[in-house]
């Protein structure tokens, strides 16, 4: 099936189109753009690959992406995003790279992300985690 083209805009605002796609890869990495990601991306849940990084996005997005359970590559580094790693980030079992570093990311690393099992690769530094890193990162064979 055709895919519909998207044109990034610097505001992200309309995304109606990709609810009605089989959307696998969404690639907009320093595309310039501002603002917060519409909560209608999080319903997309056949992507498989979503890259947003090195722009200026904001927000709590990063709070609902245990939603995106196909995901495999999750890169949105380099960005102004605020919140907290969900807790239930297991959810992404098929996630292979994670890469959130250079953001605004507090509270603590959930332990739950050492049951990602085919992760290969993550980056989580300059960001504003607390406490200590949860012992189950050492069941990774990262």
């Amino acid at each position: 099936s055709m895919l519909p083209r998207l044109v990034p805009s610097r505001h992200l605002t309309t995304l109606e189109l990709w609810l009605q796609t089989s959307l696998k890869e969404l690639n907009l990495k320093t595309c310039k753009l501002s603002g917060s990601v519409p909560e209608q991306l999080i319903n997309v849940t056949t992507l498989s690959s979503l890259d947003l990084a090195e722009n200026n996005l904001e927000g709590t997005f990063i709070a609902s992406v245990d939603k995106l359970t196909s995901l495999e590559t999750l890169s949105l580094y380099k960005n102004n995003f605020k919140s907290r790693l969900p807790s239930d980030i297991s959810k992404l079992t098929n996630l292979k790279q994670l890469n959130l570093h250079s953001n605004q990311l507090s509270g603590s690393i959930p332990s739950s992300a050492g049951n990602l099992s085919l992760l290969t690769e993550m980056s989580l530094y300059e960001n504003h985690f607390s406490g200590s890193l949860p012992s189950e990162l050492g069941l990774l064979t990262l």
